[in-house]
This record gives structure tokens, C-alpha cells and sequence, in this order.
């Protein structure tokens, strides 16, 4: 679910040694002018020029580059959908009540950032004392950036996602996906080569090596983000894991072509991003809905504060602290389309309602009882675990949920009043599903 998902374009979670005794300021910015020019040379050799002048690159300070990135949170991100964002963490018990969502995004920032590209300036900042120059550390970051930089000049990334950021948070992830992971692969080959004095960067070499599959889970261990709730970190964390993944899978099957071509046609999900087949060859579509808004059925009184689709990236992050990661992917997986409301009147616990399709009717089926079993360890049980067959029905502390499975098709009402229980999952089905193709 939308959860601020803009700030994972500015990290770039890498290793992060700080100076021992850092060089003069002077001396830094002279460093990365240098590393930024030859690094230039070298991704305009591989790639083909593009440039028109030499992209500025300017040293800051951690405490400067989170002001930095928090002022441009308030310009890019509406408040309205910020609050809706802390809304929503809030009544799934993703983060405690008055748990400020944007303030501790930006303190995992200033753990953890390295580089950050301004597309509005078209520039880039480096984090001084967070790697010493001539560092692999600092010319990978110096790379990775300029890659977004590049990238930007006619692919215009920024401007798509900004526009996916009230209309579809998994799409927009998606690209976020692809964004950083095309920057990851080309930038560790272009910062390798400078350190190397190589001739070409060995892009190929990159994209062979295997990554494990626990490299996400480990990057979340980080004691530096142990305080951090998951709903912050894995969103943040995966576009440069997994992102990078889905760019090597991209690089394997059709070389540097098919990545320039993927920013043309970008993934529309994070489902074709964690699982690549799905978007290479003839791309698994995801299934949009439209209608379906159950806030009439609520009664008077009720409004929508948000509505947003629900991608596998998001089922995963959902379950993965209560049920454990390996049962959240698992219940992730099969995903085809999901939309999800949150609707809330005065006076009375707010409604969060959802409309899924899933591959095969066993996928859909281990999603609902996934769903059902998490809202009693969310909530806690005030009842036991009823209903039969294809409908689940659970007593929280919080409210009633039912989980309803018609076969590959699962409707949810979470915190539905009982009164309203028949008339809201109505409404809900009424949703059409609508396959778009990408554009």
C-alpha cells in the first residue's frame, strides 16, 4: 500500500565505511568532479553520448542531504496523501499510533544514504565522510547516481512516477524497481572500471553473478535499521536487491538495448519485477479494477480517505512480521491485481476494504487464509476463527473481518459494521476488471 513510497528513489543503501580522517572539503569536491567526469566518459562509451554539459556534483553532509531530502518530500509528496499514508499504516498496526511515518524515512535516510540525484536541478549530491575518494564505495555511488542522470535526459522516470503517485503506488514502485536497479548493475560496472582502469565497463560480468536469495532479509538485519519497522525498510530496500535482479534478468536476455528499451515500456508491477519471466517475452498483465467503492455501502456518514492498488510487494510487507516472511511470500505470490479502500467516519473504527484476483483458485486460497490469520495477530482474537468453505469470518478485538474466496477472486472487509456486512461486500463485487496493456 502507499506508504510515502517516493523516498526509494533517493537511497542507495551500499556500504557505508566512514572516513577515519576525511580529506578537505576542497579536496573532496575536486575528487568527485573527477570521478564524476571519468565516470561520464566511460558510461557515454558504453551507452552512447547523451550529455550536453558535464552534470554538477556537490558534497554534502549527512544532516544537509536529509534537509535536503525531507524539503523535497513536501514539495513532491501532498499532504493529503501523506496523511492518508500514516492512516493507513496506522490502522493495520504497521507502525504504533503517532508513529511519524515521513520524519523516520528520513532518519533511515541519513543512516543510510550515499547519493542522490536531483532530476528538477539535475544534479547530484555525494555524502561526505560516508567514503573516502578513490574508494569503490565512493566511485560506485559517484556511478550509480550519474547512471539516474543519464537516464533522465530523455526517459523523463521522475515525471511517470510522479504521475502514478495517486493513481497506482505498485506500478510506481515498479519503475522504482527498474530505476534503481538499472543504476545498481550499470553503476558497480562503471565504478569498477574506474577503479580497475579498465577500458569498458564489464556490465556482463555483473549481471552473471548470483545473488543469494536471502541477500533482501540480510540487508534488513541491518543493525544500523533494527529500529525501523519492516513497512519502512523492505520498500526501500528492494528496489536495490531485487531491482537489480530484474535489471540483470533484463541485461541477460537482450544486453544494454533491452535496458534502454525497458524504460520505454517499464514494468507494470511489482509482481513482473520479482518475478522477471513475467515480464519478459509476453508480459504477465496485471488485472485493474474499476468500481467497486464500498463507502455508500457504509452508511451516512462514511467517506474515503484513499484508495491505491495493492501490489505483491505490499502483501509481502504485510504479513511478513506476523506470519514470518517465507508464509508472507508465499501468500504473496499468484498475485494478478488487487485494489484496496480505507474509509472511516467520526465516532467509529475505520474500514478497510479490498478486491483481488489471483492466478488459480489454491493461490487465492492461501491468500484469504493468510489474510484471516493476520488480522487475529494483528488485532488479537475477541473470537475464534469461523465461517467454512470459502469464507472466513474472524471476531478481533478490533472488529469483525470476513475473507470471502469466490474462485480465484477474494473480497475483503476488515472492520466492517455488522449491520452493513451483506451491502458492503456487494458493492464490492460489483468491481469490473479491466486488463490494460501497456502503453
Amino acid at each position: 500500500m502507499r506508504v510515502v513510497r517516493w523516498l526509494a528513489s533517493l537511497l542507495f543503501l551500499g556500504a557505508s565505511a566512514t572516513c577515519d580522517e576525511p580529506a578537505a572539503e576542497d579536496e573532496i569536491q575536486r575528487a568527485a568532479e573527477a570521478c564524476c567526469a571519468d565516470a561520464t566518459a566511460r558510461l557515454e562509451a558504453y551507452l552512447g553520448k547523451k550529455f550536453k554539459a558535464a552534470v554538477p556534483v556537490e558534497m554534502k553532509t549527512k544532516e544537509e542531504m536529509a534537509a535536503f531530502a525531507l524539503e523535497q518530500a513536501k514539495q513532491e509528496m501532498p499532504a493529503d496523501l501523506t496523511e492518508a499514508a500514516q492512516k493507513v499504516a496506522e490502522r493495520l498496526h504497521l507502525v504504533p499510533p503517532g508513529y511519524d511515518i515521513l520524519e523516520k524515512q528520513i532518519e533511515i535516510l541519513k543512516k543510510s544514504v550515499m547519493g542522490l540525484y536531483d532530476p528538477e536541478a539535475d544534479r547530484f549530491y555525494v555524502v561526505r565522510g560516508m567514503a573516502e575518494p578513490g574508494s569503490e564505495e565512493f566511485a560506485v555511488t559517484v556511478a550509480h547516481e550519474l547512471v539516474h542522470a543519464y537516464r533522465d535526459v530523455d526517459k523523463d522516470y521522475n515525471a511517470r512516477a510522479t504521475r502514478l503517485l495517486r493513481t497506482n503506488g505498485d506500478e510506481m514502485q515498479a519503475l522504482r524497481f527498474l530505476v534503481e536497479g538499472d543504476a545498481t548493475l550499470l553503476g558497480y560496472a562503471v565504478g569498477f572500471a574506474i577503479l580497475s582502469k579498465a577500458a569498458d565497463p564489464d556490465v556482463d560480468a555483473i549481471a552473471q553473478l548470483p545473488w543469494p536469495a536471502t541477500a533482501v532479509d540480510e540487508a534488513l538485519a541491518d543493525p544500523e535499521l533494527a529500529a525501523f519497522p519492516l513497512v519502512l525498510k523492505e520498500p526501500l530496500i528492494a528496489p536495490y536487491i531485487e531491482g537489480h535482479a530484474f535489471a540483470c534478468a533484463i541485461f541477460r536476455a537482450g544486453g544494454k538495448e533491452a535496458l534502454d528499451k525497458a524504460f520505454d515500456r517499464p514494468p507494470r508491477s511489482t509482481e513482473q519485477v520479482l518475478h522477471p519471466a513475467k515480464y519478459l517475452g509476453e508480459p504477465d498483465e496485471p488485472i485493474e479494477f474499476e468500481g467497486g467503492d464500498p463507502t455508500a455501502a457504509l452508511g451516512d456518514g462514511w467517506r474515503c480517505v484513499c484508495t491505491d492498488v495493492i501490489g505483491e510487494l505490499d502483501v509481502r510487507v504485510l504479513f511478513a512480521e506476523k506470519l514470518g516472511r517465507p508464509r508472507a511470500r508465499a501468500a504473496a505470490e499468484g498475485w494478478d491485481g488487487a485494489r484496496y479502500w480505507l474509509c472511516e467516519k467520526d465516532g467509529a473504527p475505520s474500514f478497510v476494504g479490498a478486491v483481488t484476483v489471483w492466478d488459480s483458485e489454491s493461490e487465492a486460497r492461501e491468500f484469504a487464509r493468510a489474510w484471516a490469520d493476520w488480522a487475529v495477530l494483528r488485532d488479537g482474537a475477541e473470537g475464534a476463527v469461523g465461517g467454512s468453505g470459502a469464507e472466513r469470518r474472524v471476531e478481533t478485538r478490533e472488529g469483525l473481518v470476513v475473507v470471502r474466496r469466490e474462485g480465484a477472486d477474494v473480497l475483503i472487509a476488515d472492520g466492517v459494521p455488522r449491520d452493513r456486512e451483506i451491502l458492503v461486500l456487494r458493492a464490492m463485487a460489483t468491481a469490473r476488471r479491466v486488463e490494460r496493456k501497456a502503453e
